[in-house]
């Protein structure tokens, strides 16, 4: 579990991060969530876009995919989400 302090300093570092990636109107499938899932084993830390037209649903997506990848949901701006999960494994990795 993230504390407010962990948050902050994540959401810094999102500011500079150029991990980002888009979820269209596809919605979510194995192939999303498994990108992703590699995605957050090598950077840890990652934004996701959401397509415009998918509003309504988002809270939903936004679940899911913090369900999926067990990963803990730093903020919500927007159309757009960014991601934790810890690698213990990475060389460099954040260091909370």
């Amino acid at each position: 579990m993230l504390t407010t302090k962990n948050k902050k300093q994540l959401k810094a570092l999102a500011n500079t991060s150029k991990h980002k990636y888009q979820i269209g109107k596809n919605k979510i499938d194995d192939d999303v969530i498994t990108l992703l899932n590699n995605a957050l084993k090598a950077h840890e830390l990652i934004k996701i876009y959401f397509n415009k037209s998918i509003t309504g649903e988002m809270k939903v997506l936004i679940k899911t995919i913090i369900n999926e990848t067990n990963s803990e949901l730093v903020t919500t701006i927007g159309h757009s989400i960014v991601i934790y999960k810890e690698n213990k494994e990475k060389k460099d990795r954040i260091i909370l």
